[in-house]
Formats: C-alpha cells, structure tokens, sequence
C-alpha cells in the first residue's frame, strides 16, 4: 500500500499540473485572435447584414401588396 499511495499521489499531481497548463496555453491563444479577427470581423458584418435584411423583405412584400 505504500508504494501505491505515493504514486496515485503522484500520477493525480502530474495530471493536474498538465491539464492545468494546457487549459491555460489554450485560453490565452483563443483570447488573442478570436479578440481582434473574431469579435470586429464577424460582428460587424452579421449585424448590418441580418439587420438590413429583415427590414426590407418585409417592407418590399408589403409594398406591392
């Protein structure tokens, strides 16, 4: 039971400090670009689209109607 305890010990410890460190690598890579290509790009090219979209196809279809 003693030579378990210490490696059960160890392989949890080794485990976290791995998983820890790439959680942390993968969330500073993913902050930085999907931050100024991500937010910027996408956001303001579905907003002026979706809006302006919806707007006139209502009003064009009520028009000759």
């Amino acid at each position: 039971t003693d030579p378990s305890r210490p490696r059960g010990k160890g392989a949890t410890s080794s485990v976290q400090r791995a998983g820890g460190r790439r959680i942390r690598r993968r969330v500073a890579r993913t902050q930085p670009q999907p931050k100024p290509q991500g937010d910027p790009e996408p956001m303001a090219e579905p907003e002026p689209i979706h809006v302006a979209e919806p707007q006139p196809d209502p009003i064009h279809v009520t028009e000759p109607q």
